[in-house]
């Protein structure tokens, strides 16, 4: 695929509720996606993109070239199970369900279903909606303005984070991603991604992606998917029947 290094806008302004900059990303190049995958989790495993798709009767997990979009290998939820975040636990690889209260846990390099246990009771999760691993963290969303903060390995609760733009809570967190020290967040029925500092829940920035819909074919839904290349150092960010994935560079 060609590289674009296309800036879609480089000023950055003040949100309505608190001082929190607003990022136009500058877009790298666009890459090949499944426009039926309903996408809930996302990230980069040894150069492929390991994806957590939902809604019942399609929900999978799923192993997807970064380059040409080619699913490599694909594990199927059952009919009545729905699908959600996904993040890398060491040799495993969790997968959360939507309202089933049930983490599937599989192997990262097959992706091979090795075991299904309930959330623990002191994650006190209302629904399982987004993942992400950092830090010796898991860090969970479940449609609320908190996130909750799990020891990576023991899956034991360590507290919860309120996400806040200025005084205000930042509610329907989705799908989440670590980068650099820092957690992002899609928002639901947004194409806004919290950029939010762990220690205080504040929303330090918001990165913009409603500039990449006029790339995007009709019938894409919200943004939510956030895979980051530490490497690079570039963002991958998609959506819920994007026809694309869109590398991206921010400054925050």
């Amino acid at each position: 695929m060609s590289i674009f290094c296309i800036l879609l806008a480089a000023a950055a302004t003040s949100t309505a509720k608190g001082n929190a900059r607003i990022i136009k990303p500058k877009l790298l190049r666009e890459l090949p996606h499944d426009a039926s995958a309903f996408t809930e989790g996302l990230f980069i495993d040894r150069g492929r993109f390991i994806e957590s798709t939902g809604r019942y009767g399609f929900s999978d997990l799923r192993c997807v070239s970064r380059e040409n979009g080619t699913i490599l290998g694909r594990v199927g939820l059952p009919r009545n199970r729905f699908g959600e975040g996904c993040a890398p636990d060491g040799d495993r690889v969790l997968q959360l369900t939507w309202k089933a209260g049930e983490l599937r846990i599989h192997d990262r390099n097959s992706l091979t279903l090795l075991r299904i246990m309930p959330y623990p009771a002191d994650w006190n999760l209302r629904e399982g909606w987004g993942m992400a691993a950092g830090n010796g963290r898991l860090f969970i969303s479940d449609g609320s303005d908190e996130l909750r903060v799990i020891e990576a390995g023991t899956l034991r609760a360590l507290g919860t984070i309120a996400v806040r733009d200025g005084n205000g809570p930042v509610r329907e967190l989705n799908e989440l991603e670590w980068v650099r020290g820092r957690i992002l967040a899609n928002v639901w029925r947004s194409d806004r991604v919290a950029v939010v500092t762990p220690k205080t829940g504040r929303v330090a920035a918001w990165i913009d992606l409603e500039p990449l819909r006029e790339r995007l074919a009709p019938g894409a839904g919200v943004a939510n998917g956030l895979a980051w290349d530490a490497e690079a150092g570039t963002l991958y960010v998609t959506g819920k029947n994007w026809d694309k994935i869109f590398e991206i560079a921010y400054d925050f």
